[in-house]
């Protein structure tokens, strides 16, 4: 901080013609007076002074602050008296309004909690077989981090900034504006000397490695572990990955996982849905089937039973694997559509036979009857849109568990 012949003749003495008063005179104390005066001294003046107040002179404020910091400091207090001004650190006095805030802010609150950057979410999207199968994915992120040169200062080694000579080191500027007699606005906005820092560096005295931005762009390699039956919408989260910079605490990355929609399986929570189109005969006289299933296996379904149009059945411990339980799966549920032929009419009367059943055309001679003819309609009827037949809620469809054979190839 300091180096020889720094503060002139120190060897001698003090200099000669050095003020060394002009702080105490700001706090109207000696150089007797104790910390504890001291600080009663600005305290009091604070309140008066500071700009918010009717009586509030901004300058005047900035003079007392600035003299408090001084000769609330031992060391510094020392080598005012010593040396004046002169005898200072460059480096000028902390924002006049921090010491304020420090002087008059509830003691009781104990310390703030360090500020800490945004969280850097991304969403990924992942096919149902990933998640089904579980998957490491390898990644780089681009992240800022503290200059381990400068440690973050932003200079090189034994450099120092200056005091802004536009704000005078607050870091903003205050425009005092005459709307009319007697009615005056106050603005403030940052400084754009300092870009609102309060200080200034010259350009040969920044850091080279972070070039005075204080922190360096660097690439980290992470791993995204998707666990077996991982579940839609689930977080996966780097704590402190994200960001850093000086005096802050560097944020999280946080993936979100996606699960793509399948061409073939429909999935909620640990259970999986198909949709299987079957023949008027496979429904009433049984059916076998095969299904490729996520993980690669092929599954041999057979029914022997009768099966109703848009009936669900399911197969036990076939859905997705259960999150940090993989030896055991949910459900999965086929919902069958039954297909029908067409058929010319002149069948009628023989599949009405086979079927054991009378024609059933009612002989109606009443004339004031209305007829009407059944037309066939393609469209979306308004009442399918029923949230309780809905695929994604099968599951609370099929009331009984219907055990079915399945033999695996």
């Amino acid at each position: 901080m300091f180096h020889p012949g720094m503060f002139g003749n120190m060897g001698g003495g003090p200099p000669k013609n050095i003020d060394n008063e002009k702080y105490y005179k700001r706090l109207g104390i000696d150089k007797n007076t104790n910390p504890s005066d001291i600080k009663k001294a600005y305290r009091k003046l604070a309140v008066q002074l500071h700009p918010d107040k009717p009586t509030g002179d901004e300058e005047k404020f900035k003079e007392i602050s600035q003299a408090y910091e001084i000769l609330s400091n031992p060391e510094k207090k020392e080598l005012y008296d010593k040396y004046g001004e002169e005898g200072l650190d460059n480096e000028g006095p902390s924002s006049a309004n921090d010491i304020f805030n420090m002087m008059f802010s509830n003691s009781n609150r104990g310390p703030k909690r360090r500020q800490r950057t945004k969280d850097v979410v991304s969403k990924i999207e992942l096919s149902l077989e990933d998640m089904y199968n579980g998957k490491d994915i390898n990644f780089n992120i681009n992240r800022k981090r503290v200059c381990k040169v400068c440690n973050g200062s932003g200079l090189k080694k034994n450099a120092k900034r200056n005091i802004c000579k536009i704000c005078g080191g607050k870091g903003i500027r205050i425009q005092i504006i005459q709307l009319g007699p007697g009615m005056i606005q106050q603005s403030q906005s940052p400084c754009n000397n300092c870009k609102g820092i309060g200080k200034i560096v010259k350009n040969e005295d920044n850091c080279q490695n972070c070039k005075g931005n204080h922190v360096c762009e660097e690439t980290k390699n992470l791993t995204l572990h998707i666990n077996k039956g991982t579940k839609n919408n689930e977080k996966i989260v780097f704590k402190g990955e994200s960001d850093q910079f000086p005096d802050t605490e560097p944020g999280d990355v946080v993936f979100i996982l996606i699960n793509k929609p399948h061409n073939i399986f429909k999935r909620k929570n640990n259970d999986l849905l198909i949709v299987k189109d079957i023949t008027l005969t496979e429904s009433l006289t049984g059916l076998k089937f095969t299904l490729n299933h996520l993980d690669g296996r092929k599954l041999l379904i057979s029914n022997e039973s009768l099966i109703q149009p848009g009936e669900i059945k399911l197969i036990k411990n076939e859905g997705m694997p259960i999150d940090n339980d993989p030896f055991h799966r949910g459900k999965l549920f086929i919902r069958f559509n039954i297909k029908f032929p067409i058929i010319d009419k002149k069948y009628f009367n023989d599949i009405r036979k086979i079927l054991n059943e009378s024609e059933n055309i009612e002989n109606i001679t009443n004339n004031n009857l209305e007829e009407c003819v059944l037309n066939n309609y393609s469209g979306k009827c308004s009442f399918e849109n029923n949230p309780e037949n809905t695929e994604e809620n099968v599951g609370q469809e099929c009331g009984q568990e219907c055990g079915q054979e399945c033999v695996q190839q």
